[in-house]
């Protein structure tokens, strides 16, 4: 019998197919739908995938880490020179005002040292007052004989406190440089006075030989008539012209005498005035190196007053102690250690972010940030926005990442919610920021690294 001939069983008996020879089970039962449409959802699907990449697009971020921070500024508090803990005014989290005691370093030695330089700033004040008084004495023609008086009211001016041992001392030595000063000058003067007392005996010499010499003069040429005339003896004549030559060369003597005394007294006044110029500069030279160094202890006393006021620490702001480092009184700090941090009270926080260099082509002011707290999961808790409100310009070097740029990002709550209640945000929660720079398509993405590696492989030597 024909196959064709085989009388085909109704569909509700498909389970007859199975008593059939395969290929009649085969080519009488039909194709299963399920498969047709699980190959149509298949194109579908990479149809739908292929679209989307064409057209779809994602944000392309850049991801920057850094911490919060307020706005204020933490302030850290450091010594500026080794010092003791003497005592410890504050507790960590305590809330301090501006200005408040926080640390008292011992200042013994500063103190010491600042009693020195006061006492040598009044020594070299006493100082200064005896040279400046001889200084004006020096300026008068004569030393006054008040000048012991006109001392002691200069010295009394003095504002400062005073060793009376100095005073007692400076006056002293004011003394001896006047006496020796005036016992010099006195000496000069005698010798001149004596000079002046010789030139007038010279004088009245020379004066009585200029009013005799015309006349002994004329006899000697009345006694020439006459022994010319036969009327005198030539022995008469010589007498006479030999009492003239007398008188002419006593005159010249005078006359040369006078010359010298007059140099001698020119010679003794230049040395009074060498000697008060001489002893002016000398006054001067000592008196300008005591002004200096009277300048540079008054600058010591003032640094050793700052020192004294640097060893109380006070805190610059009103805040918070945070990270309180000392502990033990009698303990020794350093220069520049970080005691502890001022955390500024009711201020705005903000992020603190470094951009990496290869980020910071597309990374500009006022770029829509995420900020992710590291503490809180984000995936559960969620993120915060942001906005980058400033961007350095010149980047920083990082021993981690290398070369990086400062940002600074404004967040729009300083608060999450975590388990059905707010927690604030602190200063030095670390963050991770990410930086919406654009968009780009989903294709783009997959297609970039095949890019790069045609474009960079297959040209090495």
């Amino acid at each position: 019998m024909p196959l064709s001939e085989i009388e085909k069983p109704e569909k509700a008996d498909r389970h007859v197919y199975a008593f059939m020879p395969a290929a009649l089970e085969i080519q009488e039962t039909p194709p299963s739908p399920i498969g047709r449409l699980i190959s149509w959802m298949i194109v579908l699907l990479f149809v739908l995938a292929v679209a989307w990449g064409f057209y779809g697009k994602i944000d392309v971020v850049a991801v920057a880490h850094g911490k919060i921070i307020p706005i204020g500024r933490v302030k850290t508090i450091q010594p500026l020179e080794i010092g003791i803990v003497k005592s410890q005014h504050i507790r960590e989290g305590q809330q301090v005002k501006a200005g408040e005691t926080l640390i008292t370093l011992d200042n013994t030695l500063i103190q010491a040292e600042t009693k020195q330089l006061r006492q040598k700033l009044a020594a070299a004040t006493v100082k200064l007052t005896r040279q400046e008084i001889l200084q004006f004495l020096l300026g008068q023609s004569k030393v006054p004989e008040n000048w012991l008086s006109y001392s002691d009211k200069l010295f009394q001016k003095i504002s400062i406190k005073i060793n009376p041992g100095d005073v007692l001392k400076q006056k002293s030595l004011l003394k001896e440089e006047i006496n020796e000063y005036r016992f010099r000058r006195e000496a000069l003067e005698n010798e001149l006075q004596k000079l002046k007392a010789e030139q007038d005996q010279t004088v009245a010499s020379i004066t009585e030989f200029q009013r005799t010499l015309p006349l002994v003069t004329e006899r000697a040429e009345a006694y020439r008539v006459l022994m010319q005339d036969g009327i005198a003896s030539r022995h008469q004549f010589l007498e006479i012209e030999q009492m003239r030559i007398s008188r002419e060369q006593g005159l010249k003597k005078f006359q040369a005498q006078f010359q010298e005394l007059e140099a001698a007294a020119r010679e003794i006044n230049s040395e009074l005035e060498g000697l008060k110029a001489e002893t002016q500069k000398n006054n001067l030279h000592e008196l300008n190196k005591t002004s200096q160094e009277y300048k540079a202890l008054k600058q010591e006393l003032v640094k050793s007053h700052q020192r004294n006021r640097q060893q109380t620490l006070t805190s610059p702001i009103d805040g918070t102690v945070q990270q309180l480092a000392i502990h033990t009184v009698g303990g020794i700090v350093t220069p520049a250690q970080e005691l502890m941090q001022i955390v500024p009270e009711e201020t705005i926080l903000e992020v603190e972010a470094f951009v990496l260099n290869k980020d910071i082509g597309f990374v500009e002011e006022g770029q829509v940030v995420e900020v992710k707290i590291d503490t809180f999961d984000f995936t559960k808790y969620g993120t915060i926005d942001g906005q980058i409100i400033d961007l350095s310009n010149d980047a920083i070097q990082d021993d981690d990442m290398g070369l990086v740029y400062l940002a600074r990002v404004q967040i729009d709550k300083a608060k999450m919610r975590i388990n059905k209640k707010w927690v604030n945000l602190g200063p030095g929660m670390s963050v991770t920021v990410e930086i919406k720079t654009g968009k780009r398509r989903l294709i783009e993405y997959f297609l970039s690294p095949l890019l790069k590696y045609k474009q960079e492989s297959i040209r090495e030597r």
